[in-house]
């Protein structure tokens, strides 16, 4: 079989270029993700809100109440701010306008 590696800028794709026996040879490591860290979390509360406005509340449902501290911390810093809907109902969280394509945001967490 072949596979094929594309590597961008960052360190990591640069040392298995340079290293790709470090890569190819060595054991699978069972990844351990948590995804209720706030590093993950703050990009996915972010992406939701762009793709959707939503109640506060669904947000605190969807992603555990760990999101409140980071809606929190996002609505001071101006990425994300409540509107009232036309007809009335619960405030919506709304990205900013500068956020409104989804690539100015990052799901890795570690970028």
């Amino acid at each position: 079989s072949t596979s094929i590696f594309v590597a961008l800028q960052s360190p990591l794709d640069q040392y298995f270029c340079n290293n790709p026996a470090s890569l190819l040879r060595a054991e699978v490591e069972q990844p351990v993700v948590d995804p209720w860290n706030p590093l993950f979390l703050r990009g996915h509360l972010l992406s939701a809100c762009v793709e959707e406005p939503m109640a506060q509340d669904a947000a605190i449902s969807l992603f555990g109440t760990a999101a409140e501290e980071i809606l929190a911390e996002l609505k001071h810093t101006g990425l994300i701010s409540e509107t009232r809907p036309k007809g009335g109902g619960a405030p919506r969280l709304r990205a900013s306008p500068k956020l409104r394509e989804l690539k100015d945001i990052s799901l890795r967490g570690i970028d």
